[in-house]
């Protein structure tokens, strides 16, 4: 009558006419039942209960495990013999012959698909190197190591959809690093290098465009968290660094910059002291140095004052008058004279955000970045980086005899083994990259100032220009072109002396060079009208050579 099914345990024994019932039963109802049936059965006159009730369990625990061997082991109690069965036959299809059973019926089963939450708990230990999947009551718990994130994710999304309704599921899975990184604190700065680098190897920091959208990646800040705690003796250096080689460099170095704040800030909030944190940019990598898998890099030392490879110093002047300094220096006095040398030069305020930092290059690194601060603070707006032995300077003039003061300053007075690049325009230059203008006025303006650079000169008696007007004529095809929506008239006048028509003819001439010339340089030549003048419209004594100078001339004049 399936009373068997019902037990962990049946014997009926017969002595005579009577009926001696032996077992284990998984409920009341079972042992009530069992007894009826017994006792109606036809010639039976008296029935012998040795019955016992099955221990209820609280709380209600199956266990599968994952052993390092490979094999697996299930322990605890099932609700029924039917359901045992039934978690033996998964269990054997998936571990096979390297399956132990140590299983027992129990009364005390939660409500709900119980065999289904035992069937996940089953699935999700083969998906881990060791460990243990618990099914405690209405929670299934995941302990142990898995081999990779991969299998993190995996166990745990299984566990947030597609276990039993009324159950749930925690995962304390960890990998070989995570157990690493809860290991007994690590004085060591090559161990403690070594646990970063596994870290970042696994998670690089990658930061997306725009910056905002930053979100930390899964698990990658908890495990920088217990690296830098296992480490709580030495000092955390966290350095941004960017892919790019090109772009604005100081732009770059900013974006670095916030990228490792970004990271510490990150650091801070988990618990790691700020004041074994140092946040450094980098900027722009130099050529053939190595980079590391992301765009921020950690560095252990056992030192306060960190060591620092490149060496990178920085200073800025922005448009508003404010300056910046940032990067490392080499001492507390060279800080001092830096900014006292800088701010000067600024209608604003000076921002000191530099780091002392040991590993300057040999020689007078003082004397180079004090001399990077004066050429910066002679500029509208720049920027100079000192970037090991290399200076660059980069930044905006207010005219062209500042941009050439500036440059020889520099040139001249670097001193060796320093080297310097300077890349200089103008206050005119950066006008004339701007959009189109729509205002006739406003582009004659444009035309009269770039003609205030420099005079347009021909050979005396030909068109041919002079090469050393070439970046006169590059500044007026740029203004050509911001003033598309007009015609540009090209008036050429002669010196006011000879034939008047040899003279209209030449003058002529040199119009329609300089034409072609702002046409080679990207204006429209449609919108270009070319006028000889010849000796009508003198300024000068013709009779003189400085008169003649002044009448021979170029004149652009917006006429439409």
């Amino acid at each position: 009558r399936g009373l068997d099914r019902r037990f962990e345990s049946l014997a009926i024994g017969v002595d005579g006419r009577s009926l001696i019932l032996i077992g284990t039963a998984l409920s009341q109802e079972d042992h009530d039942g069992a007894l009826a049936i017994a006792r109606a059965t036809p010639g039976v006159d008296r029935v012998v209960d040795r019955i016992r009730l099955a221990p209820e369990m609280k709380p209600f625990v199956f266990r599968a495990i994952r052993n390092a061997d490979g094999s697996a082991t299930l322990l605890g109690v099932a609700p029924s013999l039917g359901v045992l069965d039934q978690v033996v036959v998964l269990a054997r299809s998936i571990f096979g012959s390297e399956l132990h059973i140590s299983l027992r019926l129990a009364r005390g089963a939660p409500p709900g698909d119980w065999f289904a939450a035992a069937k996940r708990a089953v699935e999700l230990t083969a998906l881990i190197e060791r460990g243990e999947a618990e099914l405690s009551d209405h929670r299934l718990t995941l302990r142990g190591r898995a081999s990779d994130d991969a299998r993190l994710d995996a166990v745990e999304k299984a566990l947030a959809g597609t276990i039993p309704r009324d159950y749930e599921g925690k995962s304390e899975l960890m990998t070989a690093l995570d157990e690493a990184l809860r290991g007994a604190p690590n004085a060591s700065v090559k161990d403690c290098q070594a646990l970063f680098d596994k870290v970042v190897a696994r998670q690089p920091i990658r930061f997306p465009s725009p910056f905002e959208a930053y979100q930390p990646p899964k698990r990658l800040f908890d495990r920088l968290t217990l690296a830098a705690q296992r480490c709580n003796k030495l000092y955390l250096q966290i350095f941004g660094a960017s892919d790019e080689l090109g772009g604005d460099p100081a732009a770059l170095f900013r974006a670095s910059e916030t990228r490792a704040r970004t990271v510490a800030e990150e650091l801070a909030r988990r618990g790691v002291a700020k004041e074994r944190m140092l946040a450094m940019g980098r900027g722009r990598p130099a050529p053939g140095e190595p980079r590391g898998p992301g765009e921020v890099e950690f560095r252990v030392s056992d030192a306060a004052v960190p060591l620092v490879r490149p060496y990178v110093w920085h200073f800025e002047k922005r448009g508003d008058g404010n300056g910046v300094i940032s990067g490392h220096h080499p001492s507390r006095a060279a800080e001092r004279a830096l900014a006292d040398a800088a701010r000067p030069g600024l209608r604003g305020n000076l921002a000191d955000e530099s780091r002392l930092a040991q590993g300057a290059p040999q020689g007078d690194w003082v004397a180079v970045a004090r001399l990077a601060v004066e050429a910066v603070t002679r500029l509208e707006q720049g920027w100079a980086e000192l970037h090991d032995y290399e200076l660059t300077v980069r930044g905006v003039a207010k005219d062209d005899e500042t941009q050439r003061a500036v440059a020889a300053a520099v040139a001249e007075r670097v001193p060796k083994p320093f080297r310097a690049k300077v890349e200089l325009s103008t206050v005119l230059d950066e006008d004339l990259k701007r959009g189109g203008i729509t205002d006739g006025e406003t582009c004659q303006l444009l035309f009269d100032a770039v003609t205030a650079t420099g005079k347009v000169e021909f050979v005396f008696d030909g068109p041919a220009l002079f090469e050393h007007q070439r970046r006169l004529f590059e500044r007026l095809a740029g203004a050509a072109r911001r003033c598309e929506s007009f015609v540009v008239e090209i008036g050429a006048h002669g010196s006011g002396t000879g034939d008047p028509e040899a003279a209209r003819a030449l003058s002529e001439r040199w119009a329609q060079a300089v034409a072609e010339a702002l046409s080679r340089g990207g204006a429209e030549r449609r919108r270009m009208r070319a006028v000889g003048y010849g000796n009508m419209q003198p300024l000068g004594d013709g009779e003189t050579e400085a008169g003649r100078l002044r009448n021979r001339r170029i004149v652009f004049r917006i006429v439409r």
